[in-house]
């Protein structure tokens, strides 16, 4: 089995292709780093779509969502995560995609040459390690006088709370063990104080009622001084309801899992954005569980409560009740069972459930199961002819 090499390869010839100084450098770059679970998929979007920018450019790199290409330039290849993961398809084709990804780069800076600032969005850029953050600004430098690095930062209720959703989409989480949802911001930030200099990393407490213009591109925006033709931005949320939580996590956990192949992502994105219209309670975990997970990590919220010189936890908490707090598992079951007739008449228009009488775990995945074969039965069929590589290039842009 062909391994991955470290970071971009480490071959003299991506080298030479990777550090090629260009004759002017442009005055400056913002790199957002997200945080996860702060609005970065629609800033990203709203950004990639806009033609209209006036005295800033979104970097062009085939995909809205920076991270990937980001990852596969600099990245360990030897690590466990989503985008080893869906690199891990196009093995044979790691140069050339390497080589594309820092073509369209250099096309993006040599076309606006009036343009003084670039901007470069991926939130995945956290898991970048310290000497591989190191490449990335070396590769940087070649370009930008100036590098910022910008991050919103999210009160660790309200991101472990969203990242909770975000866990159940990729069926990666287990409500028995809460302590991966936790943000480590010292992990996470600290390293980009130390590559690219504490001056030039602005950090901002993330608040959605505090955006300018209640708008999470708008606010970047504003903040950074860019401007656009049109400031209409869309925000694309994606947010689960408890109901829809309970039956997407029940069924990965305990039916046929999120599945297998190169497609799996697309497949269960259909049944996620499917499930969105389905419930309408909050997801809120327990501030019990909560509390515990606090005490163990209490030095890390000091650090990025005196990084950010605010409290976090403190306002936070004032939004939360008892009502519907999830404290493990069975609570879940729970949810699930009491929506289960509710949840018929919302699929009845896509799968048969006159057979299924009972509130049952086992007829919770039949319907499941079910309800994804509905969604994705095209989908399916196409797959069997081709697998897609997480890389593609199409009409000269590289798409996952």
């Amino acid at each position: 089995m062909k391994r991955w090499s470290h970071a971009n390869t480490g071959t003299t010839e991506i080298q030479k292709m990777m550090y090629r100084p260009v004759k002017t450098k442009r005055k400056g770059c913002i790199l957002h780093i997200g945080m996860h679970t702060t609005g970065a998929s629609s800033l990203q979007k709203n950004l990639a779509d806009n033609d209209n920018n006036i005295n800033f450019v979104y970097i062009d790199l085939g995909t809205a969502d920076h991270s990937m290409p980001l990852y596969a330039l600099f990245g360990n290849k030897q690590k466990t995560n989503k985008y080893v993961t869906e690199l891990k398809y196009a093995t044979e084709r790691l140069i050339s995609i390497q080589k594309r990804i820092d073509q369209l780069f250099r096309q993006a800076v040599q076309r606006n040459e009036q343009s003084k600032t670039f901007v470069l969005s991926g939130e995945g850029v956290t898991m970048l390690d310290q000497p591989e953050l190191l490449q990335l600004k070396r590769y940087l430098t070649q370009f930008f006088e100036k590098i910022e690095v910008f991050a919103y930062v999210r009160s660790p209720i309200a991101y472990m709370n969203s990242m909770a959703q975000e866990r159940v989409k990729d069926g990666s989480i287990d409500f028995e063990n809460l302590d991966i949802l936790y943000p480590h911001y010292r992990h996470s930030l600290s390293k980009f104080d130390h590559v690219f200099g504490k001056k030039n990393v602005q950090l901002c407490p993330f608040d959605k009622e505090g955006l300018y213009d209640g708008n999470i591109t708008n606010d970047f925006l504003e903040r950074h001084h860019l401007k656009v033709k049109r400031t209409q931005f869309r925000f694309t949320d994606t947010a689960l309801s408890l109901e829809a939580i309970s039956f997407l996590y029940l069924f990965y956990k305990y039916g046929p899992g999120y599945g297998m192949g190169a497609n799996k992502k697309r497949q269960n994105d259909a049944l996620v954005e499917y499930m969105i219209s389905f419930g309408t309670r909050s997801v809120k975990i327990s501030m019990y569980a909560f509390n515990i997970l606090f005490e163990l990590y209490k030095e890390d919220i000091h650090w990025i409560e005196t990084r950010l010189d605010t409290p976090l936890l403190d306002e936070a908490a004032t939004i939360f009740d008892q009502v519907d707090e999830i404290r493990c598992e069975k609570d879940l079951i729970v949810v699930a069972k009491e929506n289960m007739e509710q949840f018929k008449v919302h699929v009845s228009n896509m799968i048969s459930v006159d057979d299924v009488v009972g509130a049952t775990l086992d007829d919770l995945i039949v319907l499941m199961q079910r309800l994804r074969r509905a969604i994705n039965h095209d989908m399916i069929h196409r797959t069997e002819k081709k697998i897609q590589h997480p890389f593609k290039q199409k009409n000269n842009r590289l798409v996952c």
